[in-house]
């Protein structure tokens, strides 16, 4: 990084705070290295490695994609991320997170099977898949499981049963769970498309990763933003969890305002498994074993999160 140079520990731009990346270093106590021109910035420690690239909403953490609600941009080759992502996306992976002690420890966690009923979601049909049969299989083995740890578990359905997306979240409320997780897969015109990714709800006055750009709804805070913090922790152990139990190809871990995901009184996630449609994938999921891998990816993700806020 250049030096012999004052830069801004935060600046503005069209009403966005950003915050440099010298001073997330610093903040951190992370070495900080970069090319000639600032354009790429890592920030190195005995624990943690993260990755900037300069006009790129994509970073990497601990080798994981993660999505950023604005592209970084360089100032005086300086880097620079968005504030609400500091805050929000990469301080609560690398700084312990401050939580209320009622939310330390797990006790019931709500597994939400996509789909169900009138709606199959994705399909393959070469292969007789539906992803409503899928998503309730892969939670009734990670219910089994958790169970056997002594957790209490709820599953929004447990039969092939169609149920409002809204109406999902009012489970967690009912029963003052702790946790939830949705567990979907997707499919794609191009059935080359192939990976896992795991989504958060987005932050407040930030777009989704599907968009570049606010809108009125962005504007709006909604209660599953009264876990931000937790929110994206979950889903940073889901994905790397998920891939580590697979060998999947890291798609990232993204933002999106899903309907399940909006009134949620806990934190929480959901997960896109894999393509359905791509003809490796659908062939992995015809097996048990990959569908235990999947499941074993977030007993593990569940279980390195109770950890993380809870070591004692």
């Amino acid at each position: 990084m250049r030096t012999g140079f004052v830069f801004s520990e935060t600046i503005s731009v069209e009403g966005i705070t950003y915050r440099s990346i010298p001073e997330i270093a610093s903040k951190l106590g992370m070495n900080i290295s970069s090319d000639d021109y600032g354009q790429k910035v890592t920030l190195e420690s005995k624990w943690s490695k993260v990755e900037f690239v300069n006009g790129s909403r994509l970073i990497k953490v601990n080798g994981a994609k993660m999505h950023l609600g604005f592209s970084l941009f360089e100032k005086e080759k300086t880097l620079y991320m968005p504030e609400l992502d500091w805050q929000f996306t990469l301080s609560p992976i690398l700084i312990p997170v401050q939580i209320s002690p009622h939310q330390k420890r797990i006790h019931s966690i709500i597994i939400d099977p996509g789909h169900g009923g009138k709606d199959p979601g994705a399909q393959n049909s070469k292969l007789g898949l539906k992803e409503k049969e899928l998503t309730l299989a892969v939670s009734k083995l990670l219910e089994k499981q958790l169970k056997k740890m002594g957790y209490k578990v709820y599953l929004t359905r447990r039969t092939d049963k169609f149920i409002e997306l809204g109406d999902r979240p009012l489970l967690a409320s009912k029963k003052k769970a702790d946790l939830f997780i949705s567990i979907h897969f997707n499919a794609s015109e191009n059935d080359s498309a192939v990976g896992v990714e795991s989504y958060a709800y987005t932050l407040l006055n930030q777009p989704s990763s599907s968009r570049s750009t606010t809108d009125n709804v962005d504007r709006v805070f909604r209660r599953a933003n009264r876990n931000d913090s937790l929110n994206v922790l979950l889903a940073y152990y889901l994905q790397t969890s998920i891939l580590k139990n697979t060998n999947e190809v890291d798609r990232g871990i993204k933002r999106a305002r899903f309907t399940v995901l909006e009134t949620l009184p806990c934190p929480g996630a959901l997960v896109e498994l894999g393509f359905i449609n791509n003809p490796q994938t659908g062939a992995n999921l015809k097996t048990t074993a990959y569908l235990e891998s999947l499941a074993n990816g977030i007993l593990e993700a569940i279980v390195q999160y109770q950890t993380r806020i809870n070591p004692s």
